[in-house]
């Protein structure tokens, strides 16, 4: 990886995995590899860099945040992602967490509905050189990728543990559609 300023942050990064995530009891070694490599600084705008690696969210566009590094963190690891995996990715927001599940998994898909952020997302993908890894926007859920089997779906975006039953009903579908 070549982005602006990566060897800049790279005590920034070294810092973030080793007191927000290992302290916090983060164990998966190739995620703290991966959080360690994936430069989350270009993933926000320039004006926020120095705020990438803190322990809170960061603003981005589309008043949305990319989360917590240690709320990504958790969540990948509760994922279980293995080098074989086929992932799909609800909500990638900057694609930081798309990055991520890039280093971990054979193939990532991800759907952003904010078209700004989808076309954001995959030039600071395709940039970083992440060739595993396509984020769709939301026009693209049907018939996109037919004919792929996949193994795990990866929400990041859900606060709740009991999510909206539209998204109960229709997360499996949307996987089988993508996938099947």
């Amino acid at each position: 990886m070549s982005g602006n300023g990566t060897h800049r942050f790279a005590a920034e990064r070294w810092s973030m995995v080793e007191s927000q995530l290992r302290q916090r009891g983060i164990r998966d070694e190739r995620l703290l590899a991966a959080m360690n490599k994936v430069p989350r600084h270009e993933f926000v705008n320039e004006q926020n860099w120095n705020e990438a690696y803190a322990d809170h969210p960061v603003p981005i566009a589309e008043q949305q945040t990319t989360s917590q590094p240690y709320m990504i963190a958790a969540m990948i690891q509760a994922a279980q992602i293995t080098a074989e995996d086929r992932v799909l990715e609800i909500g990638a927001g900057s694609g930081y967490q798309t990055a991520l599940l890039a280093e971990l998994a054979s193939q990532v898909f991800a759907v952003e509905r904010y078209a700004s952020l989808t076309e954001a997302a995959q030039k600071t993908l395709d940039r970083l050189g992440y060739r595993n890894a396509k984020i769709l926007h939301r026009r693209w859920l049907t018939g996109a990728s037919r004919g792929r089997a996949i193994r795990r779906h990866h929400r990041l975006c859900s606060s709740s543990t009991n999510p909206p039953r539209l998204w109960r009903n229709s997360l499996p579908l949307a996987v089988a559609c993508l996938f099947r």
